[in-house]
């Protein structure tokens, strides 16, 4: 699964991301993880984003996406 760099989103979820008030970026990672439910490269660029929603936000879809990768690898066997 590709990581990608919140350079390849659209600009208003870029400076969304950026906002200095923590309810704006968490209502744009909501917002964006509804539409791409395991999108783990923005999951990765705000792992580190100092509220603490974000970052439990980001290890959900992180967790899921590993869970159905595990899945499939478990269904090949």
């Amino acid at each position: 699964m590709p990581v990608a760099s919140t350079s390849d989103l659209p600009d208003g979820m870029q400076s969304a991301l950026k906002d200095p008030n923590p309810e704006v970026r968490l209502k744009a990672l909501e917002k964006w993880i509804e539409q791409h439910p395991s999108d783990v490269g923005l999951a990765m660029s705000v792992i580190n984003d100092p509220d603490e929603r974000i970052r439990a936000k980001a290890m959900q879809v992180i967790e899921r996406a590993w869970a159905t990768e595990l899945r499939t690898i478990q269904n090949m066997r």
